[in-house]
């Protein structure tokens, strides 16, 4: 684009535009128009406002346009013809249009003047896209200028075609197949939506997939708006992103929205977005759950539609926890209790899998659910098994408290809960209370046992000892043993000479002696004080010089083994 036409176009001066495109003396925006106040450009540097500016770059221009040339200037190049300055464009492809319809001063008269004055030189640029596919409407209707707008509606309305033109230019989609209204209702300009929609009633039924004007409204919580493009048009396009609808976007968002959109189109509840996700999936994944017995109500099949992965509205509940949205369901629906997803798990499995421990409480607690206990998937393990290999003892505990758990059956590999429970302890030095080692010994107290592979079990553990990571484990144990023994013996020292109740005056009879001294509560005090400092500086010791001791068997024990 010539740099002329470009600052004309972006300061909005009109009578430079007039003067590059050959307007003439030809009368412009055909309104009255306000004389331009002309200011005379300072030549001190004082700060210029904007109609200094414009008087200025007009008399620039007029001097480009005219050929006069400043002496030792050199040549200058011959003007360019209307046609030829008004076919630039910007970097991004913006035309002189563009420009103007774009500024933040768009709304002032003489922003108005040169849009009149551009477009009665090249029509064709009033829908002439940029290289992101706006055109100068987009463009007016996102800088938030509704007089910009309607003059530009109103150019179209002049054009042969009438209604038609101006539905063509209204409705011009750009990249993101978003109309100006799109712009207006992220911009939040109620008086732009409302004049759009004056013009094209039907404008809120493009695009019909993608992202509608609609959805825009409710992912912007603009719920005003929403409530205007449905009065405007009830048969506008529900749709959103990614294969959903707007329900999709509400159930995240706002449960009253949400209700409104169920009472106008009730089918949105069955629409399942690429993923294969119902408004259902989407808001019990998304930690929902009050919105599932108005879901129900609008769509009770939903609660039988699983998505892609195979999960049902339950699965996902039992996945987050949602123990409400469980009871829901099952209430609603029982048949929910023995679906399977594609690899054969209850919504029991994901919960324990999950370790939703509400759920699982909740299930072992009700005799509906006391059915799918014992319910293997496509590996044949049950939740008991499934537990045993998180080494969940909670879990393990509440499951085993259920009668109904049968603890002897074994998965595809033929292992049962306790032969797993066998394989998970771990081998060589080892806390006493380790949850594995535990959970061993709950399930054999509970009368578990270890199948037709018993004879097996030793095998499957490893049988040698890694001695380089055991004498790691006693190195690191000996010496936080001994820091809390250090720390007892540091304490109780202290506490031997910080008596309580302080020390007598040095004027008293027995100046320096406690003052609570020969109180039985006292000496009780001062001998279990003694007592315990014995005691921790004998452990410590003790510590020492057994951790040192065992090091050292560790470290001939490696080499006597590296010898061998």
């Amino acid at each position: 684009m010539d740099p002329w036409l470009l600052m004309a176009a972006s300061m909005g001066d009109c009578e430079a535009l007039k003067t590059l495109l050959n307007w003439g003396d030809a009368p412009v925006w055909p309104k009255a128009v306000a004389p331009q106040v002309v200011v005379e450009v300072p030549v001190d540097g004082d700060a210029l406002d904007d109609r200094s500016i414009t008087n200025r770059s007009f008399n620039v221009q007029q001097q480009a346009v005219a050929g006069v040339v400043e002496e030792g200037s050199g040549d200058q190049p011959a003007a360019l013809s209307t046609e030829s300055l008004l076919e630039g464009v910007t970097p991004l492809g913006d035309t002189a249009l563009h420009l103007l319809a774009k500024s933040g001063y768009s709304s002032r008269e003489n922003f108005l003047d040169s849009v009149y004055v551009v477009y009665n030189k090249a029509r064709p640029l009033l829908d002439k896209p940029n290289k992101l596919g706006d055109t100068p409407l987009h463009c007016a209707a996102r800088a938030g200028s509704c007089k910009m707008v309607y003059c530009l509606l109103e150019l179209a309305k002049g054009d042969e075609g009438g209604f038609e033109r101006v539905k063509a230019v209204i409705r011009k989609q750009n990249m993101r197949g978003e109309t100006a209204l799109h712009d207006a209702i992220r911009g939040r300009k109620d008086d732009i939506v409302i004049l759009l929609l004056m013009e094209d009633s039907q404008l809120a039924r493009v695009p019909s997939e993608g992202m509608s004007p609609l959805c825009l409204a409710v992912v912007l919580e603009q719920y005003h708006i929403a409530m205007i493009l449905h009065e405007k048009d009830n048969q506008l396009s529900y749709s959103g992103p990614d294969g959903q609808n707007v329900l999709h976007v509400s159930v995240l968002k706002d449960i009253e929205m949400s209700e409104i959109l169920l009472r106008w189109n009730k089918e949105l509840a069955k629409k399942q977005c690429d993923n294969g996700s119902t408004p259902l999936h989407l808001h019990l994944f998304r930690g929902g759950g009050a919105m599932v017995p108005i879901l129900l109500e609008a769509n009770l099949s939903a609660a039988y539609q699983p998505n892609r992965s195979g999960s049902f509205p339950i699965h996902i509940a039992a996945s987050n926890n949602q123990l409400n949205a469980v009871i829901s369901l099952l209430k609603k629906c029982p048949e929910c209790l023995n679906l399977c997803d594609t690899t054969g798990r209850t919504f029991l499995h994901v919960a324990v899998e999950n370790k939703s421990y509400n759920i699982v409480s909740y299930a072992c607690g009700t005799p509906l659910v006391a059915s799918i206990l014992n319910t293997q998937d496509n590996n044949g393990n049950t939740v008991l098994h499934v537990a045993v290999q998180l080494g969940d003892l909670t879990m393990v505990c509440s499951l085993l408290r259920e009668q109904k758990m049968q603890l002897n059956i074994p998965n595809n590999s033929g292992r049962t809960p306790l032969h797993l429970a066998w394989c998970m302890i771990p081998h060589g030095l080892f806390f006493g209370w380790n949850p594995q080692v535990i959970i061993y010994q709950s399930l054999r107290y509970a009368g578990a046992k270890p199948g037709c592979y018993g004879a097996s079990l030793l095998d499957e553990r490893p049988r040698s000892l890694d001695n380089d990571k055991e004498s790691e484990k006693i190195k690191d144990s000996t010496q936080t043993l001994g820091i809390g023994a250090v720390l007892i013996a540091t304490v109780a020292f202290g506490a031997t000479f910080a008596l309580p109740g302080g020390y007598r005056a040095d004027d008293h009879p027995d100046g320096g002696t406690p003052t609570l001294a020969g109180r039985y509560a006292f000496d009780a005090f001062i001998m279990a004080t003694t007592l315990a400092f014995v005691c921790a500086s004998l452990a410590t010791t003790g510590l020492m010089f057994s951790g040192m001791a065992m090091v050292d068997i560790c470290q001939s024990v490696k080499s006597t083994s590296n010898y061998l």
